[in-house]
C-alpha cells in the first residue's frame, strides 16, 4: 500500500495545487497559459539536478558501506603492521 497511497496523495494534492493556480493565483492567462505546462517540467528538471548531487552522494555513500563489509582491513592491520616494521627494522 505505501506506494500507492504515495501515488494517490500525490495525484490528489496536484489536483488541488492545480486549482489553486487557476482560480487563486489566475495564472492561466500567464504566458497564454504555458506557465502550468512549462512549471511542472521545469520543477522535475530541477528535482533531477538535485538528485544528481545528493541522492547520488548517498548511493555511494551505500555501496561503499557494503563495499567495506567484505574487506577485512581490520583483521589484517596487525599482521601488516608487524610485517612493514620488520621491513623497516632490515633497511
Amino acid at each position: 500500500m505505501g506506494p500507492a497511497g504515495a501515488l494517490l496523495l500525490n495525484a490528489v494534492l496536484a489536483t488541488y495545487l492545480n486549482v489553486y493556480y487557476t482560480d487563486v493565483l489566475n495564472l492561466t492567462p500567464m504566458w497564454g497559459g504555458m506557465f502550468l505546462t512549462i512549471f511542472p517540467i521545469v520543477s522535475k528538471i530541477i528535482g533531477a539536478i538535485t538528485f544528481s548531487f545528493v541522492g547520488l552522494e548517498v548511493f555511494t555513500g551505500l555501496i561503499l558501506a557494503a563495499i567495506l563489509l567484505f574487506v577485512d582491513v581490520e583483521k589484517r592491520i596487525g599482521k601488516e603492521q608487524e610485517e612493514i616494521k620488520a621491513r623497516r627494522e632490515k633497511a
